[in-house]
Parts: C-alpha cells; sequence; structure tokens
C-alpha cells in the first residue's frame, strides 16, 4: 500500500506540472498520461487525447521520414533520447519541442511504455531561425560585393570573408588562419594598418601590393557595446587599372614635358652652338696661325688650342644628344657610343666627377642594334642614376658601367656598392609608384628622391625591344641591373 501510494503521488505531481509537457504512452503508442503542461501547451484536454495513439500530435513530415519511429526504437534499445521535434497544437500551430524521452518499466524490469518531457523552445527556435536568416543575408550581401573583404579577430585570425575573398586567396582554407600571412609575414605586421584603426577608431586607407595587383584597403574596427574590439573588417579594394591609367596619364605628362624641355634644350643648344661656335673657330684659327708665325710659344698656343677644342667638342656632343633625343624615329644605335656619352655629361655632377670611382668595360665589338635613341638614353641614364643615389650614404662609391655580347644578344651591367636592396623588396622594384626613396619634399638635405616610375618606365620603354632587365643585389654591398637585348629582333632597316 506504501508503494502504492507513492507511485499515486508521483504520477499526481507528473499530471499537475503546468510548466513541462509530460505524456506517456503505451507500447502501441496510446496515450496513458497527459498532464497539465501538455494540455496548456498543446491545447487539448488529457479526455480527448487518453487511448488516442499519439501519433496526430506530431508533424507528416517527420512521420514519413521514420525520425518519430527511430526515436522509439532508440528508446528500446536502452537509451534515452533528446532532441528538437515539431509537435502540433490543437488550433494548427507548429510548435518546435526539445523533447526528452525514456522507456517506463515494470517491476520486472520489462519495458511497458515511454515517457517524454517536453519543453517549448519555439521563440527560442525562431530567434535562432531569425539570427541564421540575418546571417545569410549579411554573407549574401558580403559575396555580393565584388571587392575583397574579410574579418580578423583581435588576435589577427580571420574569422569571415566573402566570394571575392575565397576567389583570389585560394578558397575557405584562409579562414581561421592569420591575415598578416596574405602579407607573406610569418608574425603580426609590424605596421599594422589594423592596429592604427583601431586607434583612430575609425577607416585608416593604405595601399598593398600582391601578385602584381595594387589594393586600396580600408579598415574598420567593430566595437562591443563596452568599448572593447571585437574585430576589425577590411576591404580591398583592386585599383591596378585605375593606377595604371594613372601612371600611363603621368608618364604622357611627363613625356609632354621632357619633350617640351628637349625642344626648349635643342632651341638653347642651337643657339649656343652657333653664339659659341663661330668665336671658337676663329680662336682656334687665329691660335694655330699664330703657332706658324711663331713656333716659340707653342708652349703657350697649344693648351688654347686644345682646350678651345675640348669646347668645341662638348658644344659638339651637346647638340648631338639633344637632336638625338629628339628625335622618335628607329636608327642604328651604338650603345657603347651612346653610354659614354651619358656618362660624360654626368660630369657636370661635380659629386659624380670627383667623389664616384669608375670603372668602364666596353666591349669595342659590340654590334649595332636599331631603336629609338631617347628609349635608350632615358632608360640606361635612369638605371646609372638609380645606381648613384643607392651609393648616398656609401663610404665607397664605384660605379660599374660593362657592356658585352653573346651570338644572341647584348648585355649591360651597371654595378654600385650602394645599399643594397632587401629579398622582400626586389620582386616590387618595377611596379609603377613602388619607390623606396622619399618622396620631392619629403626629404633631407640633398638625400635623393623619387616618384617610383622611373624602373617601371624603364621596363616599359626596353619591353618593346623585348629586354629583360634583372638585378642582383645584398644588403650592404651594392646592386647590379643587366639589361639584356636580343639582337636579331633589332636588327633590321625601316623600309
Amino acid at each position: 500500500m506504501e508503494l502504492k501510494g507513492i507511485e499515486a503521488t508521483l504520477r499526481s505531481l507528473l499530471e499537475s506540472s503546468t510548466e513541462t509537457s509530460i505524456i506517456a504512452v503505451d507500447l502501441d503508442q496510446r496515450i496513458t498520461l497527459w498532464n497539465k503542461g501538455a494540455e496548456r501547451l498543446l491545447g487539448y484536454s488529457a479526455e480527448e487525447v487518453l487511448g488516442r495513439d499519439v501519433s496526430f500530435i506530431y508533424l507528416e513530415e517527420e512521420l514519413r521520414s521514420g525520425r518519430i519511429s527511430e526515436m522509439r526504437d532508440r528508446v528500446l534499445r536502452g537509451e534515452t533520447f533528446r532532441g528538437e521535434v515539431g509537435q502540433l497544437r490543437k488550433d494548427g500551430k507548429v510548435l518546435r519541442i526539445y523533447l526528452t524521452v525514456t522507456s517506463l518499466k515494470d517491476e520486472d524490469g520489462r519495458i511497458v511504455g515511454f515517457l517524454g518531457i517536453g519543453q517549448d523552445i519555439t521563440e527560442r527556435a525562431e530567434l535562432q531561425e531569425k539570427i541564421l536568416h540575418a546571417k545569410r543575408e549579411l554573407q549574401a550581401m558580403f559575396d555580393a560585393i565584388p571587392d575583397i573583404i574579410f574579418m580578423r579577430s583581435p588576435d589577427f585570425k580571420i574569422i569571415r570573408a566573402n566570394n571575392a575573398a575565397f576567389s583570389y586567396f585560394g578558397g575557405r582554407k584562409i579562414l581561421w588562419t592569420p591575415c598578416y600571412g596574405l602579407r607573406g609575414f610569418s608574425s603580426p605586421c609590424p605596421d599594422c594598418p589594423g592596429n592604427e584603426a583601431v586607434s583612430a577608431k575609425k577607416a585608416e586607407p593604405f595601399e598593398f601590393q600582391h601578385n602584381g595587383k595594387i589594393f586600396r584597403v580600408y579598415q574598420y574596427p567593430v566595437l562591443r557595446a563596452d568599448g572593447s574590439l571585437y574585430a576589425v573588417i577590411s576591404l580591398m579594394q583592386d585599383v591596378t587599372e585605375a593606377k595604371l591609367l594613372q601612371e600611363k596619364q603621368r608618364e604622357l605628362e611627363l613625356r609632354l614635358i621632357q619633350e617640351s624641355k628637349l625642344s626648349a634644350v635643342g632651341m638653347l643648344a642651337s643657339g649656343i652652338a652657333h653664339n659659341i661656335n663661330n668665336p671658337l673657330t676663329s680662336i682656334i684659327g687665329r691660335a694655330q696661325l699664330l703657332l706658324m708665325d711663331h713656333p716659340e710659344l707653342e708652349e703657350d698656343l697649344s693648351p688654347i688650342i686644345h682646350q678651345a677644342k675640348q669646347i668645341e667638342a662638348i658644344v659638339h656632343n651637346l647638340t648631338y644628344k639633344t637632336r638625338q633625343e629628339q628625335t622618335k624615329k628607329r636608327q642604328r644605335l651604338d650603345l657603347n657610343h651612346l653610354l659614354k656619352q651619358e656618362l660624360e655629361f654626368l660630369k657636370a655632377d661635380l659629386d659624380f666627377k670627383h667623389k664616384v670611382e669608375k670603372e668602364y668595360d666596353f666591349d669595342e665589338s659590340l654590334p649595332p642594334i636599331w631603336g629609338v635613341y631617347s628609349d635608350f638614353s632615358q632608360s640606361l641614364l635612369n638605371i646609372i642614376r638609380n645606381a648613384l643615389d643607392a651609393m648616398y650614404k656609401s663610404e665607397r662609391k664605384k660605379l660599374t658601367v660593362r657592356t658585352y655580347h653573346d651570338e644572341e644578344n647584348i648585355y649591360i651591367e651597371v654595378g654600385d656598392t650602394g645599399c643594397g636592396i632587401p629579398e622582400e623588396v626586389l620582386p616590387h622594384i618595377f611596379e609603377p609608384f613602388f619607390t623606396t626613396k622619399p618622396l620631392a619634399g619629403e626629404a633631407h638635405g640633398d638625400e635623393p628622391t623619387g616618384t617610383g616610375l622611373g624602373l617601371s618606365t624603364c621596363k616599359q620603354l626596353l619591353g618593346g625591344y623585348r629586354a629583360e632587365i634583372s638585378v642582383k643585389s645584398k644588403l650592404g654591398e651594392g646592386t647590379t641591373f643587366t639589361v639584356k637585348i636580343p639582337i636579331g629582333p633589332n636588327q633590321y632597316e625601316e623600309s
């Protein structure tokens, strides 16, 4: 009697519970217990459902899929089922229920039925669905943006990215990897723009080059309600084409300026030649006549004649160079002669003339090529000037210029004893607007300045001749540029 009393008390407690749905069924799925919580939750009274097959409260699709029968089979095997299921209210509304199902046993331990305890999680499930929907919408918006977007955590791990990022960086493998790895670093970037964005609490744009492309990157810090950093969003815009157009426009402007300067210099040189050559010819002629009449004055007159002829040669070289720089027609070029002229004109720079050790080795059997004079003079002079700039702070300044050839190519080497080029910088030196020199207005004293267009222009000009430029460099020791120019394709005369 005491045991029966306890059972009656437990049953009364189960039936009277209103917060939790408690339903018991026998092995034939007939309902044997339907408590107050089940009445409140599903809308049926106990009188309406006791003895009925319990399947009417489950969704048709879950019955067809076998999920409900699988739940029953698991419990018969001695397991406890826990999971989310759908149940139908009397008014037809679908509820999401977190259901725990265990077996009911008799005094001999045999299973005689099932006990299901359900909690209504409909609101929570709907909220989760809304969150998932919002996440899907956010990801869809991310993916619809053609620019590369990714989000990284405060410890630099990429936690989200869009399709453009996956496509460019090689797939979803970038997730949970360090963002600094995208820039080729093995540890956080020393100049991390993201950290600057966090400090400034706003987007801080910067430019970053990767695989030959130029990106403008914006960093947006995402803060929690308490002001702490949750993440940093990076947006990368491919501005390569815009930069190239800008470069071409700048090159065109520079070319027009250069041509205007050359034209002005040409007129000036022509005027100088005219105004100097006439009296110079008279000086040389009269000095020579005087020497013929007075041989005893040779010691005094010979230096005058020699120096006057030097002036005559300088004027001739100046007019020749300016005339050649102005023509855009292909012509037969002696690269040795061209190099010697450029090096001769550099002597106007007193530092070059007196402070730079020079070593020249010209292959006198160098075959001529056909090309535009200014393409080679501008390109080679630019490489030589870069070599001189690299030695700005060097104790020993030595410029080496060498030419040689084989059956297929002409080679021009320009070496310096300057600071050298860091290994990570080498792949970028021919990229437009890339420079390690300060810009004009930012330099200290007579420090060399740069625009980032010199070497890219060299590559473009010489590229028309299928020329290749290679670089060898060692930090603290110097750099050697080698220009390789194919002989065959350039050995033709214009028809």
